[in-house]
């Protein structure tokens, strides 16, 4: 990417430049030094905590005590122009403003020879509006041009830690992860049944506004949805013996999608099935993120549900997550 080296550059200057003055300092957040943060992070490390448990503690703590509030068009405006900003290797120090308006707070950790920038909430100030993982590494910047999207984190059982699985064991621009539960406003007093809490069945979201980012800086690239099914929940033998279900949230899939359906039926356990050709069902078609997309003539959305027992085996599984891995390099 052009702005590698410029990027680069930045994030060492950040080294010795208060967090206050990278994060906008949010609702009195705790000024420390970046050199600090990184330093509690090797702590933590160095105690036998490994990089997947700091990324997973850190996703956990941003979805405490959150729920949702939907966004105004100003705000989306600037998120979507903060995500562009990040996308495009612009230096952190340059979005302390847009960070200050958003209560956002941005934290870049060091994980052996690999930086990620993480954007969440500030405490005080959550709304549900998620959690965001990107490389800081240069080299990183070159080749990545897919990213993860993980609306369901709290109800798709294993799907949040599988994202962070493969933002650190992969080569991706970015992943999305959902702070507040799907079905959160039942589990409320005060709060009707009929808000939707949903990061795939609503559009003005701070998810939408990172997919119209991405479309823009990634014309060619790929979003890869996770999401999780219920075998017992289905009505035919196809839909209760299916493992995955790939689809792109149309009838009719891509050479691309089908390439890679193809390669993940060779490479992963269990029975793999292409939407609509193979299964008529969960085949995203309602998904907002993907109709945003295909608003913006964008054809790279990728859905893909996994039953439980093959989210178990992505989480747990390196090697199988490696052939999933090689899968999606093709793409």
């Amino acid at each position: 990417m052009k702005n590698c080296k410029l990027c680069i550059f930045g994030l060492m200057m950040l080294l010795t430049i208060p967090a206050q003055h990278v994060m906008g300092d949010p609702a009195g957040f705790e000024s420390r030094t970046l050199a600090t943060a990184i330093q509690d992070e090797k702590s933590a490390a160095n105690i036998g905590d490994s990089h997947f448990d700091i990324m997973v503690a850190k996703l956990k703590a941003s979805q405490k005590k959150t729920r949702f509030t939907p966004s105004s068009p100003e705000a989306l405006r600037l998120a979507e122009q903060l995500f562009t900003d990040i996308f495009q290797g612009k230096p952190p120090a340059t979005l302390a403003p847009t960070l200050t308006r958003l209560n956002l707070i941005m934290e870049i950790v060091e994980l052996d020879a690999s930086r990620y920038l993480l954007l969440m909430e500030a405490h005080t100030h959550r709304r549900g509006r998620g959690f965001y993982i990107f490389p800081a590494t240069g080299t990183e910047f070159e080749f990545s041009n897919q990213v993860l999207m993980i609306p369901h984190g709290f109800y798709d059982y294993h799907t949040g830690d599988i994202g962070i699985h493969l933002m650190l064991e992969g080569q991706f621009a970015a992943a999305a992860f959902n702070t507040v539960h799907r079905y959160g406003n039942r589990k409320l007093k005060g709060v009707s049944s009929n808000e939707i809490w949903d990061m795939a069945d609503l559009f003005d979201t701070f998810f939408s506004a990172f997919t119209k980012a991405f479309v823009r800086t990634h014309p060619a690239g790929h979003l890869i949805q996770l999401h999780g099914f219920s075998r017992k929940k289905r009505n035919t033998d196809t839909g209760r013996n299916s493992d995955i279900i790939i689809s792109n949230g149309t009838a009719y899939p891509s050479q691309a999608l089908t390439a890679l359906c193809d390669c993940v039926k060779i490479k992963l356990p269990g029975i793999t099935r292409l939407y609509p050709m193979e299964i008529n069902a969960l085949g995203g078609t309602q998904n907002t993120i993907g109709k945003v997309m295909r608003s913006m003539d964008h054809p790279g959305f990728i859905h893909l549900e996994m039953s439980l027992s093959m989210r178990k085996k992505m989480t747990y599984d390196h090697d199988i997550r490696n052939r999933f891995l090689s899968c999606l390099e093709k793409l």
